[in-house]
């Protein structure tokens, strides 16, 4: 499926198809939770040495919270981890907030969340800002922002925000 901002040949817009499936996918199976003890709520016992930090645990559960679809619990639990600088937890905020999964869509907070996982080089957060600056504000001044984002993104590897890049070069966007 393309997933491009252009869509088909014609390069038609699509309303938001948020590409972030991949980065959803990423961020909500990562369990890098190691071997470390669990007490009886899930958390390490004190004492026992865990390298796990108090930070990467409230990811963890709010991921965990996310997969079994808690989202309450996940939006609380991911915001906290977000605020403490966790890119997982921003770019999934993000595409919470976006796509309304669980929780109402707002672009504005998911706007927000991305900027911040953005701003620690994260490209699928760029990508997603390209997609938003693009998609919903669409004015020819967020045009250039979605270039902008989209450069960011590519420079990173992204082969989506290339594609746009390149779609938005052809229609004279610099």
């Amino acid at each position: 499926m393309n997933y491009s901002v252009f869509g088909s040949r014609r390069y038609k817009l699509l309303l938001l198809p948020l590409l972030l499936s991949g980065a959803i996918s990423a961020a909500a199976q990562s369990t890098d939770d190691g071997d470390a003890p669990r007490g009886r709520l899930g958390v390490p016992p004190v004492g026992t040495g865990s390298s796990i930090s108090a930070s990467t645990e409230i990811l963890q559960r709010g991921l965990d919270a996310y997969r079994s679809g808690r989202f309450d619990d996940a939006e609380r639990l991911l915001t906290a981890a977000g605020n403490e600088g966790s890119v997982k937890a921003q770019s999934l905020l993000g595409t919470m907030y976006l796509k309304g999964r669980g929780i109402s869509k707002d672009s504005v907070k998911a706007r927000k969340w991305f900027e911040l996982a953005a701003a620690q080089q994260d490209p699928e957060a760029a990508y997603n800002l390209g997609v938003i600056h693009y998609n919903i504000y669409g004015s020819l001044r967020d045009q250039r922002k979605a270039l902008h984002y989209f450069e960011i993104a590519a420079a990173q590897g992204n082969e989506l925000a290339k594609e746009n890049v390149r779609q938005l070069h052809f229609r004279g966007i610099k």
